[in-house]
């Protein structure tokens, strides 16, 4: 089960990944994701962004993006195009009980190379609590992930507040925003 704040009069709509229906224009966008220039701040060398993000990987819980220095992780993730995101899947790491597992996670668009000290004073653009580990699949505020050229995921603490934040899966979903390639065009004249 999962929580998020949107501000004034936002509603937030969670539910099961088994659950999960959408209507047919939604769909997972690894493929727009930009996945060499992906950035993940606080990473463990060894527990690398891709475990959580990669297909493949991310459907093994075993694989997890572990965070190095503190609990924090901070993704930035390009798209190759521009999209509209509909919703987000999360799934911490399920050892020692889900205590690893991020908790809160404060989402940004637009905002390309955040770091940390941009989190601290920067406004999220919608904020989830996640109450397990489990897959939690989070609906966001669809008329702020409009024209997203680039989501930043800060996860700003764990379920046990442990030293260590373990992310086993995270999955974006929404649609293309249809734009005119320019470099289809044949010049007539």
């Amino acid at each position: 089960m999962a929580s998020c704040s949107r501000g004034e009069n936002g509603s937030c709509g969670t539910m099961s990944s088994s659950a999960l229906t959408f209507s047919s224009k939604q769909a997972d966008l690894l493929d727009q994701i930009a996945l060499r220039e992906v950035e993940c701040l606080n990473e463990a060398p060894a527990h690398p962004w891709a475990n959580a993000l990669k297909k493949g990987y991310r459907d093994d819980a075993q694989l997890v993006c572990e965070s190095d220095a503190d609990e924090q992780l901070l993704l930035n993730i390009p798209f190759s195009q521009v999209v509209k995101l509909h919703s987000i899947a999360v799934a911490g790491s399920p050892d020692d009980s889900g205590a690893f597992a991020p908790k809160t996670i404060h989402l940004y668009v637009n905002r390309p190379s955040m770091g940390f000290s941009d989190c601290e004073s920067t406004k999220p653009t919608q904020t989830i609590e996640l109450a397990s580990a489990d897959e939690t699949t989070v609906d966001l505020a669809y008329v702020k992930f409009q024209n997203v050229h680039t989501l930043s995921v800060f996860i700003a603490d764990n379920q046990g507040d442990e030293e260590v934040t373990k992310l086993s899966k995270l999955s974006i979903f929404g649609t293309l925003v249809q734009t005119t390639n320019m470099s289809d065009f044949k010049r007539v004249g």
